[in-house]
């Protein structure tokens, strides 16, 4: 009889799978709030927010960074931040995809930033993006 090699997840797969489920749960979430209809977002958006992990709280935990670059036309920025705690990320110099490049329009190279990254099919995306006065 073949002899067969179990082993246990790796704490980096199971970070990603705890992830995936917070990604999945607030996807649901948001399902809810618009199944619910525009008469009744607001009793589902505070059911679901009240359901939400605290990851989820006011601006979902913004990091800080500094814009070491962007580039308009690709939609990247590059970003020295610290630690991702979402994400699970020490502190590192990392190039993200910006979701709404609205919010970049007015960031430059060596600006302070506050920002919101989440991992989205497989790509680091900034979700939220705010320069620090």
């Amino acid at each position: 009889m073949p002899h067969t090699h179990h082993t246990t997840p790796s704490s980096a797969a199971h970070s990603r799978a705890a992830r995936r489920a917070r990604y999945l749960g607030a996807l649901a979430a948001l399902g809810f709030v618009l199944a619910c209809g525009p008469a009744n977002a607001q009793t589902a958006a505070s059911s679901a927010a009240s359901a939400s992990t605290p990851a989820t709280a006011d601006k979902q935990e913004l990091s800080e960074g500094e814009v070491t670059r962007w580039d308009a036309r690709t939609q990247k920025i590059t970003l020295r931040h610290g630690e991702l705690k979402n994400l699970g990320m020490p502190p590192m110099t990392m190039v993200f995809t910006v979701q709404d490049a609205a919010q970049a329009a007015q960031i430059k190279r060596g600006d302070k930033v506050r920002f919101r990254a989440e991992q989205v099919n497989g790509a680091y995306v900034v979700t939220h993006l705010e320069a620090i006065n």
